[in-house]
């Protein structure tokens, strides 16, 4: 009775702690290297700028439209683009908890109050906590954006109503989430889908909140048609014919990648307790779509990468707890299920807490990787621009932006470069190698133009032996790219400065303009 009736306060009590929690973590993580990259995207967007022109991004341009507020928060304010965007998901984050609160009291019963307060801690936790060095990502934004729908869609298939602002925020946050990855409708779709059988109405999908969702799609969809051609004409085939080739897993990788099996364990459970009495079968059934839907959209991707899995091992997280919910009760009516809840105890707190843990270590070695390059650039290269020829934009960034460094050039990691070198050596003469290497010759070219036009002062060049994405095959980034023509002119303006290295971690030549 104590907890019924002091709920709200106790529920300020916890926001206000995982805030503060989640706040000094993140302060001591650096941000996310996507969310760097992103963010000096959308300067360039606010410039003027576009796909191939000023920048090679392969994710569509709501991915850069995200980052766009904590740029101009820097223009606005004295304060750098770090705290811009910390701020900046944190009151993304805040915003959706908002709203997820109306909505869950809507489902949740009153004589839940309990369980209503687990669930919505779990949810802070989630949101807040959980996604460590992932926070900020594009699949962070994704889940923070489209939960709340979950929740309304729920509230619906009750039969409780909506009230017009109610579905106006939920359909403009989820509107604006799924657009971040086209993979990611098809749980928007599979959810509707669902509705309509549910509902037995095939006009059932027709609601406030999901008439502006798909609006919401279709301007979007318009304005990238007709704003951002060269993403459709240029960017899109390349990635179609590079990107993935370049990085893609196997399926069995993919589906035995441990992180997932968190995801399979949730789904069975959900059927071992689905079975029996709940009284929150509708939401833990919603939550359940959702899960397959969001592993559908990490296996399309077939790329076995943490942040893939964020939105997926989240919501399997909301499902676990609500079950935990479910089985509790039914012991508090004293039904024999006793030997559910150490099962669920287990699944509750060993994976999150394992996940956050080792996510923190990871990050906080990143962190001490990365000062040997930061050094170097503070003492070097501040306020002054530099390019670099290497695999992977986590080994630069976001270094440049806790060094105060410009990244002018265009090719921020040469990706493409290990698999073109991988298929030219084991089929040098079929159709596709031969694409890869016109597609690599408009690459270099590219950098050959950035060298000339914005005259990078430092260029690093990965030397590492084990690279990324260079499994059994060795080459140097340099030779290879002195092949072309074009780079042989623009290189004769640069000459070897110095090594900066850690371990095996990195290993850079640094070229110094003449």
């Amino acid at each position: 009775m104590f907890v019924e009736k002091h709920r709200d306060y106790f529920l300020f009590i916890i926001c206000f702690i995982i805030l503060i929690v989640a706040w000094l973590l993140q302060s001591n993580l650096f941000i996310n290297w996507d969310s760097s990259v992103l963010m000096r995207e959308a300067q360039l967007l606010l410039t003027g700028g576009n796909y191939g022109s000023d920048f090679l991004e392969i994710n569509p341009p709501m991915c850069i439209y995200l980052y766009i507020l904590p740029v101009v928060l820097t223009k606005i304010f004295p304060i750098n683009m770090i705290l811009a965007l910390r701020l900046y998901v944190f009151v993304i984050c805040s915003l959706s908890l908002f709203v997820c609160y109306g909505l869950l009291q809507k489902i949740f019963s009153i004589k839940d109050t309990f369980l209503f307060f687990i669930f919505f801690s779990v949810l802070l936790t989630v949101f807040l906590i959980f996604p460590v060095t992932d926070f900020s990502e594009r699949e962070h934004l994704i889940l923070v954006l489209t939960v709340p729908y979950f929740f309304a869609f729920s509230a619906r298939l009750q039969g409780n109503s909506l009230g017009s602002v109610q579905a106006i925020m939920v359909g403009v946050l989820a509107g604006i989430g799924f657009a971040i990855k086209p993979f990611f409708l098809i749980t928007f779709f599979f959810l509707e889908i669902y509705y309509i059988v549910s509902t037995k109405n095939k006009y059932a999908w027709v609601r406030k909140e999901t008439t502006i969702i798909i609006l919401l799609l279709f301007v979007y969809l318009l304005s990238v048609v007709l704003f951002y051609k060269s993403y459709i004409n240029f960017i899109i085939p390349l990635v179609s014919r590079f990107y993935y080739a370049s990085i893609q897993d196997s399926y069995r990788e993919i589906i035995l990648y441990p992180c997932a099996f968190f995801c399979y364990y949730i789904a069975a459970l959900f059927f071992l307790v689905q079975n029996k009495e709940n009284p929150y079968k509708v939401l833990s059934t919603v939550l359940f779509i959702a899960l397959i839907g969001y592993l559908f959209a990490y296996f399309i991707q077939q790329t076995a990468w943490s942040y893939h899995l964020l939105p997926a091992n989240s919501v399997a997280i909301l499902l676990a707890s609500l079950l935990f919910c479910v089985v509790i009760t039914r012991i508090k009516n004293n039904q024999r299920e006793y030997w559910l809840t150490p099962i669920l105890m287990v699944v509750f707190f060993a994976f999150p807490i394992y996940v956050i843990t080792s996510s923190l270590s990871n990050g906080l070695a990143y962190k001490n990787d990365q000062a040997n390059l930061i050094t170097f650039f503070k003492k070097y290269a501040q306020h002054k621009s530099i390019c670099s020829f290497q695999a992977s934009i986590a080994v630069i960034f976001p270094a440049v932006d806790y060094a105060n460094v410009n990244f002018p050039c265009r090719n921020l990691a040469l990706i493409w470069m290990p698999n073109t070198v991988r298929q030219t050596k084991i089929h040098p003469n079929i159709i596709a190698t031969q694409q890869l290497q016109h597609d690599e010759a408009i690459f270099i070219n590219m950098i050959s133009e950035d060298l000339t036009i914005h005259k990078p002062d430092f260029i690093l060049v990965d030397v590492l032996k084990q690279r990324f994405y260079s499994e059994n095959i060795s080459f140097s980034y340099l030779e290879h790219l002195l092949k072309n023509k074009q780079f042989q002119i623009a290189w004769k303006n640069y000459s070897y400065f110095t090594t900066v290295s850690k371990d095996v971690i990195y290993k850079f030549d640094v070229y110094q303009r003449k």
